[in-house]
């Protein structure tokens, strides 16, 4: 059973702020660069993929690295999200 400690949400809802404005953000560029639908939401998906996983490793390891491991997800994370012989939107 998880211990109720109300000093928990709080942190964890900070520590959300930062992926959730990446995501935001990267659909707000994507709509005025003229995405499409499924794109903007694959590319902020992206976004706060690369955003968490770069918080996460600044925690335990270099910014340097961390931003280096971030930027390995958040490619992962976009080659994954387009099937293969899918183009680019125009």
């Amino acid at each position: 059973m998880i211990a109720s400690d109300s000093s928990l949400i709080p942190s964890v809802l900070a520590w959300l702020k930062g992926p959730l404005f990446a995501a935001l953000a990267t659909s707000a560029f994507s709509i005025l660069f003229g995405l499409h639908s499924i794109d903007i939401a694959l590319a902020s998906a992206g976004a706060a993929v690369g955003w968490a996983t770069f918080l996460a490793m600044r925690a335990t390891a270099a910014p340097a690295f961390a931003a280096f491991v971030a930027a390995l997800a958040s490619t992962a994370r976009s080659s994954a999200g387009r099937g293969p012989g899918r183009p680019l939107s125009t």
